[in-house]
C-alpha cells in the first residue's frame, strides 16, 4: 500500500544494492570507529559533521544503525578489519574512499585519524603508495559513479 509518509531512497542507495547486508553493517561499524577514534580532540560541531555522514551512509546501505553499534559490540575492532580484508577488492578500495571521507569530513586530518588510517592499511596490507596511487584513481570513479546514479535515470 501506498503511503505518503514514505521516506523517499537516497539516489547513491542503487551503488551498494550488490553488498550483501553483512557487508553494509561491517563498513558502517568500521565509519563509526573512524568518525569517533578523535573525538577527544574535536568540537561537539567537528562531531556534528562526522554524524551527519554517518547518518547519510545509513540511509544509502539502507540499515539499521544499531545493528552496526551490534556488531561492533560483538566483534570488536580487530575483526571488524578482518571482516572488511576479506571483501572483494573493488569494494575495499571503496570502503577506503569512505573512511577518507569520514576522516575530512571536519577538516584536515589530526594525529588521531592519521594513525586510524594507518593502523587500517596496515590490517589491510596495504602500503601508503599503493593506497594514494588508488585513491587517486579510485576517487574519480566514485564520483563519476554517483554522478551517474544521481542524474542518470
Amino acid at each position: 500500500m501506498f503511503s505518503i509518509f514514505s521516506k523517499k531512497r537516497h539516489p547513491a542507495a542503487k551503488l551498494y544494492e550488490h553488498y550483501s547486508e553483512d557487508e553494509k553493517l561491517t563498513i558502517l561499524a568500521i565509519l563509526f570507529l573512524a568518525g569517533t577514534c578523535d573525538n577527544n580532540l574535536t568540537s561537539s560541531s567537528q562531531q556534528d559533521e562526522e554524524l551527519y555522514l554517518l547518518n547519510q551512509f545509513v540511509d544509502i546501505f539502507e540499515v539499521n544503525a544499531s545493528r552496526s553499534q551490534e556488531l561492533l559490540n560483538s566483534v570488536g575492532p580487530e575483526n571488524l578489519l578482518i571482516r572488511l580484508k576479506a571483501f572483494e577488492n573493488s569494494k575495499i578500495d571503496f570502503v577506503l574512499i569512505m573512511i577518507m571521507g569520514m576522516l575530512q569530513c571536519d577538516g584536515s586530518l589530526n594525529q588521531e585519524e592519521v594513525n586510524f588510517m594507518v593502523t587500517v592499511l596496515d590490517r589491510l596490507d596495504i602500503s601508503l603508495e599503493d593506497f594514494t596511487k588508488k585513491m587517486e584513481m579510485n576517487k574519480k570513479m566514485y564520483v563519476l559513479s554517483i554522478i551517474s546514479v544521481i542524474f542518470l535515470p
